[in-house]
């Protein structure tokens, strides 16, 4: 089922796709380094966990605590808080298919100093000395009483939200009497909530590698269909790919090129150009648009083949199947960088199996070899099969006599002894 050549022609499509899915994620860097969408679905996650949807309570005192403002720059100003995306704006509450209020969002302005991520152990940290000790703006008294279970389970109970006030006393509930157990109930607490902020940040990237992927997908003519074909039918291309692919293959995933988001991409393509691979435009000769020429596939994007680097005149590109292989290549950008590296390494594995024997034939066993004739040295196929052979002559020498076996004796009447059962 897997031989060799099928292994390979899977090992140079992972790596084709492998290597576009980190120019996807180059860009998708650049965009996440201007947008910071990550900071703001953190930002958005504590104020849906404190129950506090405009930022004005609970979670301005806790971007205010000691233990999280160490970890942004700036002021946490809830009064810049939008409503939470443009269609959501023009939604109206009083809609009988809206069940929800619109919810807010830190602007793009105001994002970019918020905190990328926040540990457990100090959100488990930060609640429980806003709990134990009060919240408010700066300056706040800070009470010196040492925290107790008791001390703690009564100013839980004198909460404003009761969301958070029971979140916070089914946390010591479950402590079982360990003022450490309260803390790892509440990171847990924190975790899981975070995946769900998680969730959507990543829905979000793969919708966006999805639009980057076909984006680069047609800058750079990374046709999947025209790439498997050529794998099909140039081996030295699956070699190149094959060899290319042993020294990406590790414990640690490549990471794209250092530089800026352009030298990224260029140094990307240029590994794609440089294995073999049949991307990228050329350019017609003569024909030009407003002083730019007119970029065109290769032969390979021709319905049957044409002379020199672009089809001729009388030979139309297959423009339905290059805009079906870049839907291709773009569903797979999606799928994401990690996803194709951690199918390389299965491949690789299975690869390292399989060619071991398929570098050499298997014997056959001494017991199954057929002796060479003597036919002049050589060896037919009626000699393989003993027709050459002479007839045997039958043995006439008397049958030898059986060799006694130890410790038997042949049974004898006794004497007088008449065996009435006895045929004569």
């Amino acid at each position: 089922m897997f031989n060799s050549d099928v292994l390979e022609i899977g090992l140079g499509l992972v790596l084709f796709f492998l290597l576009a899915s980190l120019m996807a994620t180059a860009v998708r860097e650049l965009i996440e380094a201007i947008l910071k969408t990550r900071a703001m679905d953190l930002e958005r996650g504590v104020r849906e966990l404190l129950d506090d949807p405009r930022g004005v309570a609970m979670a301005q005192s806790f971007f205010d605590h000691a233990h999280i403002f160490s970890l942004f720059r700036g002021q946490y100003d809830p009064s810049r808080l939008k409503s939470a995306g443009l269609f959501r704006r023009f939604l109206k509450t009083d809609n009988p298919l809206v069940t929800d209020k619109p919810g807010f969002e830190m602007p793009l302005g105001a994002r970019r100093s918020l905190p990328t991520y926040i540990p457990a152990g100090l959100f488990a940290t930060a609640i429980i000395d806003l709990v134990g000790r009060g919240s408010g703006s700066w300056p706040y008294p800070v009470s010196s009483e040492p925290l107790t279970l008791d001390l703690l389970r009564q100013r839980a109970a004198e909460l404003p939200s009761p969301r958070l006030q029971r979140a916070v006393l089914s946390a010591i509930d479950n402590a079982e009497g360990e003022f450490s157990r309260v803390k790892t109930n509440l990171e847990a607490w924190f975790n899981g909530s975070m995946d769900r902020a998680s969730g959507a940040y990543k829905r979000r990237t793969q919708a966006w590698l999805l639009a980057i992927g076909l984006f680069i997908a047609v800058a750079f003519n990374l046709d999947a269909v025209t790439v498997a074909g050529r794998l099909v039918n140039d081996p030295i291309l699956r070699d190149a790919a094959a060899a290319r692919a042993e020294k990406l293959a590790g414990p640690d995933m490549p990471a794209a090129p250092a530089g800026d988001t352009t030298a990224k991409l260029t140094a990307l393509k240029e590994d794609l150009t440089s294995i073999g691979y049949p991307i990228g435009w050329r350019y017609a000769e003569g024909q030009t648009i407003a002083g730019f020429r007119i970029p065109v596939p290769g032969p390979q994007g021709c319905k049957t083949p044409g002379d020199g680097d672009i089809c001729s005149e009388t030979v139309p590109y297959n423009w339905l199947g290059l805009l079906f292989g870049w839907l291709v290549t773009a569903a797979a950008i999606s799928l994401g960088a990690p996803f194709w590296f951690d199918v390389l390494n299965k491949v690789m594995v299975i690869r390292s199996t399989v060619k071991p024997r398929e570098k050499s034939r298997e014997e056959a066993s001494e017991d199954r070899q057929a002796p060479a004739a003597d036919n002049g040295g050589q060896t037919t196929v009626l000699n393989l099969a003993g027709a050459g052979k002479a007839p045997e002559e039958p043995d006439t020498s008397p049958p030898s006599p059986p060799l006694p076996v130890a410790g038997f004796e042949p049974e004898q009447w006794k004497p007088g002894f008449t065996n009435k059962g006895e045929v004569l």
